[in-house]
């Protein structure tokens, strides 16, 4: 590995610690010692900032975004995965309250109005931070965002998934496998 990639790394590594201790002050503490984000309300699941943090840096390092693009990215998707976890805590609480057997009909069709609200304010996130982000970055970094989720595209963050070819992660692109010529 050459020298600037030993500096890209280092630059990696020390984002991913920044952006980590950025989400654990806006949590209020460490993973899973009652922080607010990822509590899922009641019924909630466990905090997922730690694994928040690994998919995000195998989604930057599957884009292969460098400089003011990856600064880009990451400070989208902080704001994307806060926004996640709003929506989780509410989808939590409407969870909660369908398990309440005290709840009256009217309760439900609040505790439905609140998670409604809390899922359109996270699609207006969403929205905003992509639009930002895209005119930020080239179209190939475009389609290397789509393709990991750092983008919405509709199916959400997949981090690193195994490729055509039995590759795992970012690789170098172009041919793989048999048929690939050397």
């Amino acid at each position: 590995m050459g020298r600037f990639g030993v500096v890209a790394m280092l630059v990696a590594a020390g984002m991913l610690v920044l952006v980590g201790g950025l989400l654990l002050a806006q949590t209020g503490g460490t993973p899973g010692q009652g922080g607010r984000a990822g509590t899922g309300g009641a019924a909630g699941p466990p905090d997922s900032s730690a694994r928040d943090l690994e998919r995000l840096g195998a989604m930057l390092t599957d884009a292969r975004l460098i400089g003011a693009e990856r600064t880009a990215a990451e400070a989208a998707v902080t704001k994307k995965l806060e926004a996640r976890r709003d929506l989780i805590t509410a989808l939590g609480d409407l969870r909660a309250a369908t398990e309440d057997t005290k709840v009256t009909d009217e309760g439900l069709k609040q505790a439905v109005g609140t998670y409604e609200k809390a899922l359109a304010k996270y699609r207006g996130v969403v929205e905003t931070q992509d639009k930002a982000l895209v005119a930020k970055l080239s179209v190939r970094s475009q389609a290397r965002c789509l393709a990991v989720g750092i983008l919405d595209n509709g199916i959400g963050m997949m981090g690193r998934r195994s490729r055509p070819g039995g590759t795992e992660g970012g690789g170098g692109g172009g041919r793989r496998g048999p048929e690939a010529a050397p």
